[in-house]
């Protein structure tokens, strides 16, 4: 059980720990030449970073969904509040991925006979409950401008297109948070392009599907790999979302 640590709202980071190495047949005979390095190794330095200078409270590295949600689940029965969670892993448009295990919006809207997505729902509204009932009270200490939780997805292409725009108006309602996801492919040097914002109750996006897009060699629209000459562009080493990504260019003050 993880006790209530403090009354200031928690900024919490969950990572995949199993992307450690892959296995490259260079030749094609089904034979592994040689293993390439994973990037769990580089989101467990993030967490070292972002612990040390005070951009997340809590961290862990995670297996799977399960493993994750029940973690989450810890903190916010402890009625800690919740001011941001962040989700380091592999993704793709409309898709967070643990260790090859999808959270997309199959998962969100119930229309998937897998046992084991079924259950990632219900402990994500779970989670959803109780994340509001901390950080807005209840009964007579209910607080109707309380806070408002934040997702952020740091994996490639999960805004990418009209699936990616789909998952995070679903997220956003399901979980009763705003939530922000990047566009593009995550390049050199950690960088993120294309990053966005959609907020809790906001109708529609605010960016185009078409953004971030571009032709590979055969002549395929695919999301281009970040840079720095991009559009909403940080590094891995940027805590905190900035605020043009937001519509209308702010997020201060906002409440339900």
């Amino acid at each position: 059980m993880i006790e209530k640590t403090t009354d200031k709202p928690l900024k919490i980071m969950i990572y995949d720990k199993t992307d450690m190495s892959r296995p490259v047949d260079i030749n094609g005979d089904g034979i592994t030449d040689l293993r390439i390095p994973g990037l769990s190794r580089s989101w467990e330095i993030g967490r070292k970073l972002y612990k040390a200078t005070g951009a997340i409270d809590i961290a862990k590295g995670v297996g799977s969904w399960d493993e994750a949600v029940e973690f989450l689940l810890k903190i916010v029965r402890a009625k800690n509040k919740v001011a941001e969670v962040s989700f380091w892993g592999h993704a793709s448009p409309g898709a967070a991925y643990i260790n090859g295990e999808p959270l997309d919006i199959y998962t969100l809207n119930g229309s998937t006979f897998d046992s084991s997505r079924l259950k990632l729902r219900k402990d994500l509204a779970n989670i959803s409950f109780l994340m509001e009932s901390s950080n807005y009270g209840t009964g007579p200490t209910y607080n109707e401008n309380g806070l408002i939780p934040l997702w952020w997805f740091r994996g490639c292409s999960m805004a990418h297109g009209l699936t990616g725009i789909s998952f995070m108006r679903e997220f956003s309602d399901f979980m009763r948070a705003d939530v922000v996801a990047h566009a593009c492919v995550i390049g050199h040097y950690g960088l993120h392009s294309y990053g966005y914002g959609f907020r809790y109750l906001q109708k529609d996006a605010h960016w185009s599907p078409e953004d971030g897009y571009e032709k590979n060699k055969y002549g395929a629209m695919v999301p281009k790999t970040s840079w720095f000459t991009h559009p909403n562009t940080i590094t891995c080493l940027t805590s905190k979302v900035p605020e043009s990504w937001w519509e209308g260019g702010s997020r201060i003050g906002k409440s339900k």
